[in-house]
């Protein structure tokens, strides 16, 4: 028996959401994957880890305890990494409303 077309594109989708919580080399992986075959759970979680990466890269430069900003980020991977292989659009506590808005056109 073969799989539907969208569980097809639902679990690309979540492998995509995945990939992009992987720093930038695995983020700049699932936007191509993204860009061949879109779906709306990859979308999503593309735009929550760029802003992940780029809050984390911000931040990075201003704050002296490197060590708690190391925390944080690693804290948003799982969170965000949990919700995509849950098939879960729920964005970051505070911020994640944020990226979607800034983002939107990923």
């Amino acid at each position: 028996m073969d799989i539907l077309d969208d569980e097809k594109d639902r679990d690309y989708g979540r492998n995509v959401a995945v990939i992009s919580y992987l720093w930038i080399v695995g983020w700049i992986i699932a936007l191509v994957m993204n860009s061949q075959r879109r779906t709306e759970l990859g979308s999503f979680h593309l735009r929550q880890a760029l802003g992940l990466i780029l809050l984390t890269i911000i931040i990075f430069w201003i704050v002296k305890i490197k060590f708690f900003l190391y925390l944080i980020y690693l804290a948003g991977v799982i969170y965000g990494v949990v919700r995509a292989l849950n098939y879960q659009k729920e964005p970051l506590p505070g911020i994640g409303g944020l990226f979607q808005d800034w983002f939107k056109a990923l």
